[in-house]
């Protein structure tokens, strides 16, 4: 179990805020419920969590709607808090910690996701009725536990070089693109801890380029991770452990260098992948590695198996040359690549809650559409 323990916050003491926390310690968290019994003020609550920060805090859980139906409801919500706790840390009066979003599904898609601007004040966001806790709780460890290193690494004398090697775990003259470079010693020199912390988690991890996920690297090699045995996917794992990103918070988020999976791929194979079809990468794998793999055989209406990334809607392998990018309030980084949505998930309506094409693509699924008979 970690040592490092996370203060629950909500304004209910119920069921499921118990079965919450038990669930979390199930998993190897220290978790424990601060009642708002006596802190229902904004002035009481701030000074209560600021006592709370010692050697052993993880950081703070909290439930969106702080100021609820529940059994102490305060006059604000998470957002308010969050904002002025971050404030507090970044003038340097307490440590930096992962500040941890949760609430019921419903409320986060009606409040929180309408409200982009408070999504950089927390690190990550659980369901109450999450079905991976596993999941959930190694990110949670991982926050807590790389939040400390951060803290304690980013003011020290060495040179913001040598600072970003010790928190990436790998040498900067190995990233390729100097424009990372440049942004990432540009914010250790700004000294904004939890900017630092934030860019890694929003910008790394959740964008392709220049880590990739498991499901695109997979992609990449023309398979799709869902067919695959256990045994098939980490043998597949140990052949690329060389390109595994192992800096911080990669014990709850599994990353791996794209520059290096080019890497061992031209290495192993003496070959590149990007120009060639599934088929042919598959049985350059199987052939060397004496495995039967079978690659992915595409979705309906696309017929490009040069993979590059997943469509977001099926997370299955596409072109992204024959897929349409996805509307999204997230302004790309140069290096980044676009998100893109496939003609069979927009025609199935897969998710189409969620994952919308951006308004420039509509004319051009028209287009494919109409070439298609469609």
């Amino acid at each position: 179990m970690s040592n490092l323990k996370y203060w629950y916050i909500d304004d209910e003491e119920g069921k499921p805020e118990e079965t919450t926390i038990r669930m979390l310690v199930s998993y190897g968290i220290k978790a424990e419920q601060f009642s708002l019994r006596d802190y229902q003020d904004f002035g009481s609550l701030k000074k209560a969590i600021i006592k709370l920060i010692d050697d052993n805090f993880g950081g703070l859980i909290l439930d969106l709607r702080l100021d609820g139906q529940g059994n102490y409801p305060t006059a604000f919500n998470a957002t308010a808090l969050a904002q002025e706790l971050r404030s507090v840390a970044s003038m340097g009066e307490t440590c930096i910690y992962p500040i941890v979003l949760t609430s019921t599904d419903e409320k986060i898609k009606e409040t929180y996701n309408n409200d982009k601007s408070s999504h950089d004040l927390f690190d990550y966001k659980i369901h109450k009725s999450s079905e991976n806790w596993e999941k959930r709780s190694k990110k949670l460890i991982s926050l807590a536990h790389d939040y400390k290193k951060i803290d304690n690494t980013m003011f020290d004398s060495r040179s913001a070089e040598s600072i970003l090697y010790d928190l990436l775990g790998k040498e900067t003259t190995n990233i390729k693109d100097v424009r990372i470079i440049e942004k990432l010693v540009g914010l250790i020199d700004q000294g904004d801890k939890h900017y630092f912390v934030n860019f890694i988690i929003k910008q790394f991890f959740h964008f392709t380029n220049p880590l990739v996920n498991r499901r695109v690297l997979f992609a990449k090699l023309g398979l799709f991770i869902d067919n695959l045995a256990n045994d098939e996917i980490n043998g597949i794992l140990e052949l690329f452990e060389v390109a595994k990103y192992t800096g911080i918070f990669s014990k709850g988020w599994d990353r791996w260098w794209q520059v290096d999976i080019d890497a061992v791929i031209k290495e192993k194979f003496q070959t590149n992948f990007s120009f060639i079809p599934a088929e042919d990468r598959v049985n350059i794998i199987n052939d060397k590695l004496n495995l039967n793999l079978k690659p992915f055989e595409g979705l309906e209406y696309n017929f490009s198996t040069e993979y590059s990334t997943i469509c977001e809607a099926t997370k299955k392998p596409i072109d992204h040359l024959e897929g349409f990018r996805i509307s999204t309030s997230h302004d790309f980084l140069p290096w980044q690549m676009h998100k893109y949505l496939s003609l069979y998930a927009y025609l199935e309506r897969i998710r189409i809650s969620e994952i919308k094409p951006h308004p420039l693509e509509l004319e051009n699924i028209k287009n494919a559409r109409n070439e298609l008979g469609i």
